[in-house]
């Protein structure tokens, strides 16, 4: 608790109260908070060296506090973990919409091959009911060119 008492202390003299106690360069008020300003500046960088050559037993505990503290890594796995299952939960509702235009576009689809295949049907049964016609108009053709035949054959027949 003291080195913490006296590093609260040494770091309150670079504080704007001992700025405004300070009116005049020349007054005895200046002179001090300077001398002390700058007794300060020099014994702040040997405590730190002295206690990183106590392996940060002298430290003040807020200099242990903020050079060997977690707290940073914490909230910023925090922060991550959050970014995370920020993407992860854009990524289902992202996922769940594709799903839904999918499964639209299956019934479209699905309405489309039936479609299909009604005018498939109807379009062989024309071809059917013209095959039919076509089968029709050759026997009758044929049936005519045997009996054109059958008629020459008589006709020359006669003429022998």
């Amino acid at each position: 608790r003291v080195l913490y008492d006296y590093w609260e202390l040494f770091l309150d003299i670079f504080s704007d109260n001992m700025e405004a106690r300070s009116r005049s360069y020349f007054s005895f008020d200046f002179l001090l908070v300077l001398g002390t300003r700058l007794l300060v500046i020099v014994i702040i960088p040997i405590w730190l060296l002295v206690g990183l050559a106590t392996l940060t037993i002298l430290w003040p505990p807020q200099i242990r506090e903020m050079c060997l503290s977690h707290k940073m890594t914490a909230t910023s796995n925090n922060t991550t973990d959050e970014v995370l299952w920020k993407e992860f939960d854009d990524f289902k509702s992202n996922m769940k919409i594709m799903q839904r235009r999918l499964q639209d576009d299956m019934k479209t689809d699905r309405v489309e091959i039936d479609e299909l295949k009604f005018e498939v049907c109807d379009v062989q049964k024309n071809v059917v009911e013209d095959m039919v016609q076509v089968k029709e108009v050759m026997t009758s053709l044929l049936d005519m060119m045997k009996n054109e035949l059958d008629r020459r054959d008589m006709n020359s027949n006669i003429n022998y």
